[in-house]
């Protein structure tokens, strides 16, 4: 096989309150073998965060990703899936008394799948995401929050509640520990057909 991987991102601050940021990335495996595409990845997005330095209480975060992938469903035909996604999302974030944060994210997702022999399949995904945030310290914040999704394509609707408590390291950067009560992620582009229950730790940062 061979693999061919370029990622791209610029930032730019437009005034005081807005920054731009794009990022292009692009990878290619080749079946030196077989001669053939075996797994491809075109993902290009914008994003706009509003940041108004004397409105420290809000934050406005938007972002709109194109994403084209192949890749191998049959490891022995080798009988390529190909995924077409365009998502857009919204996080207003709102600084509130007595140390609480709410934090709002909408975001919606078209997805098209095209197998050979297959017709494609197209459809919608919605993801709501309601988290009220506590500020215990300066370098702790504890979080709970309530989502929901909804898939055309699955035709169901999901909802659950999260917990979680972050160690801040810097104003954008922070560490979280937690537990997820739903089945599914906060990812827009995570897989529906698998379960995101459960403890969890990751790592968060915010352009």
């Amino acid at each position: 096989r061979l693999q061919f991987v370029t990622l791209n991102q610029m930032r730019l601050k437009i005034n005081p309150d807005w920054a731009l940021a794009t990022q292009l990335n692009y990878s290619h495996t080749f079946d030196l073998e077989l001669e053939a595409t075996e797994a491809e990845l075109i993902e290009a997005s914008v994003g706009l965060a509003y940041r108004p330095i004397h409105a420290t209480w809000f934050v406005l975060l938007t972002k709109y990703t194109k994403r084209y992938e192949q890749r191998p469903t049959d490891l022995v035909n080798a009988l390529p899936t190909r995924e077409e996604n365009d998502v857009a999302s919204v996080i207003p974030i709102f600084e509130l008394p007595y140390g609480f944060q709410l934090v709002e994210k909408l975001a919606l997702r078209r997805v098209a799948m095209r197998t050979e022999q297959l017709p494609t399949s197209v459809g919608y995904v919605m993801l709501w995401i309601n988290r009220l945030n506590y500020h215990l310290t300066s370098t702790w914040d504890i979080g709970v929050e309530y989502r929901f999704l909804r898939s055309t394509l699955a035709q169901n609707q999901q909802h659950g509640a999260l917990a979680e408590l972050n160690y801040i390291i810097k104003k954008k950067v922070r560490l979280g520990l937690g537990y997820n009560f739903s089945h599914f992620s906060d990812d827009e582009f995570a897989r529906l057909d698998e379960s995101h229950g459960g403890p969890f730790f990751r790592i968060i940062a915010n352009y």
